[in-house]
């Protein structure tokens, strides 16, 4: 059931909808621009992709030789009001504000009297929607430990008042060609929650839309939605509608149930079914919020890194009662001199650290943990830098 990937493109499900929005307003935006021009002089190596008001080109910085995404929204195809800085450099203040490895580093921005520019991190390793095309669908394993990342990215987004609003396969990114750690890209569409107030209108890609949209009046939960839908196609490799047009889609994605989605993956295993029929409720009340997903156990029994058999763990798993643990061990190793990849590493081992009582046996697991991952120099530093490993794992804040 479903429309086939090799049609993408000519589907009408895959129309970007933007209708009657209040977008968020932030007087600070407008001091995000670099008073350099030098963003339009960077060299442009090949087109990455393209939208309705901009493009996104890979290209070379001539003063330091490095590749960076460049974000050109062109001023023609933007209408009188979006012209203004602090509308159009909306997502650029959200990524300068936001610090997390599931989430495209942002650089700097410029203009010119055509174009407003925003550099970002180059993520080699293409879009979601690419690696399906290749791949036709996921097994369980890979769309559980991609779908952990995702949330855990939607998770910190919603905690920091924000909802992206177009969470689709073509937003989410791999840093590397040959590894499934992946980013979130493009917060052109999102909305900064405000006090006593709800977003309005239709935003976002047809075929990722939530039910409540279009009511009116929707909250954090349609980002949860969105991504029930990426998981769906994920494991069918089809889109999850036929329609060719909005109303028609919306047809679709009011009509959608469980056992719609138990038909489409009849291999599905009960733990996967369960998850989907909790972020696709249809009542928000009832539906998942990211912190609920990354608690799901079709997340946890996939997400567990493979720990080194000497470690001896005590207790029982719980994923609520670690939110504490991964914020703090995340700001913690984001201030280390570590590359990402090391950082993704760590803090994966972060995540199932049980609740040990004596600082002895945290160190002695951890001084495992890193040394069966790093070099010896490296190790030996890093272990230096935990010996404060008490205050970050169990000082409650």
């Amino acid at each position: 059931m479903g429309c086939g990937l090799s049609n993408y493109g000519t589907k009408g499900q895959n129309h970007k909808v933007h209708k009657n929005d209040e977008t968020s307003k932030n007087p600070q935006q407008a001091q995000l621009i670099s008073p350099k021009t030098g963003l339009n002089n960077y060299i442009h190596l090949k087109k990455l992709g393209k939208g309705a008001f901009s493009e996104v080109v890979l290209s070379l910085d001539p003063t330091s030789s490095q590749k960076l995404a460049l974000k050109i929204i062109k001023k023609q195809l933007l209408n009188l009001q979006h012209q203004d800085t602090k509308y159009c450099l909306i997502e650029a203040a959200l990524l300068k504000e936001f610090d997390h490895p599931n989430i495209v580093k942002f650089y700097e921005t410029s203009e010119d009297k055509n174009a407003f520019y925003i550099a970002l991190e180059y993520c080699k390793g293409g879009n979601l929607l690419e690696k399906l095309k290749i791949l036709g669908k996921f097994d369980e394993k890979t769309s559980a430990q991609i779908m952990s990342q995702i949330f855990s990215a939607v998770d910190y987004i919603h905690k920091c008042g924000v909802i992206h609003r177009d969470l689709k396969l073509e937003n989410i990114l791999f840093g590397k060609k040959d590894k499934m750690d992946v980013k979130i890209a493009d917060f052109g569409s999102s909305y900064r929650k405000k006090y006593n107030e709800r977003p309005k209108g239709i935003f976002g890609t047809q075929y990722c839309l939530a039910p409540e949209v279009f009511s009116g009046f929707y909250t954090e939960k349609v980002d949860i939605w969105s991504c029930g839908i990426i998981l769906l196609m994920m494991m069918t490799g089809k889109y999850p509608y036929f329609g060719t047009c909005l109303n028609e889609v919306k047809e679709e994605i009011l009509a959608l149930d469980i056992k719609g989605i138990q038909s489409r993956i009849p291999e599905a295993s009960p733990l996967l079914l369960d998850f989907l029929s909790s972020v696709l409720d249809k009542d928000t009340r009832l539906r998942f919020s990211a912190k609920d997903a990354l608690g799901h156990p079709w997340i946890l029994c996939f997400r567990r890194p493979n720990l080194p058999k000497s470690i001896s763990r005590n207790g029982c798993f719980n994923g609520f009662d670690k939110a504490k643990l991964v914020s703090k061990a995340l700001s913690y190793i984001s201030s280390l001199n570590i590359n990402d990849e090391d950082m993704m590493t760590l803090l994966e081992y972060f995540r199932y650290l049980d609740e040990y009582s004596s600082e002895d046996k945290i160190k002695e697991d951890l001084k495992i943990i890193i040394k069966s991952n790093f070099q010896e120099r490296e190790a030996d530093k890093l272990i230096e830098l935990f010996k404060n490993i008490k205050d970050l794992c169990l000082q409650s804040y």
